[in-house]
């Protein structure tokens, strides 16, 4: 999907808020790893449940400024 490099009302580019996306991204992946395929404790699924939600939000912030077409 094509982005398109702007600036929101709050200052936030979209460069920005990918580099965002790539941290969480890279935390997500360093979670897993780091618990391969055993149970996830309630704690590390909490956690997970976090950072997913926190992709979200960026990826709509995207999506609603007309940064990211879907």
């Amino acid at each position: 999907a094509p982005v398109r490099a702007t600036t929101d009302v709050h200052g936030a580019s979209t460069a920005a808020r990918l580099a965002q996306i790539r941290k969480i991204d890279e935390a997500i992946s360093a979670l897993r790893s780091a618990t391969g395929e055993a149970d996830l404790s309630p704690l590390l699924q909490r956690r997970l449940r976090a950072l997913y939600s926190l992709k979200l939000q960026a990826l709509q912030q995207l999506i609603e400024n007309g940064e990211w077409e879907l």
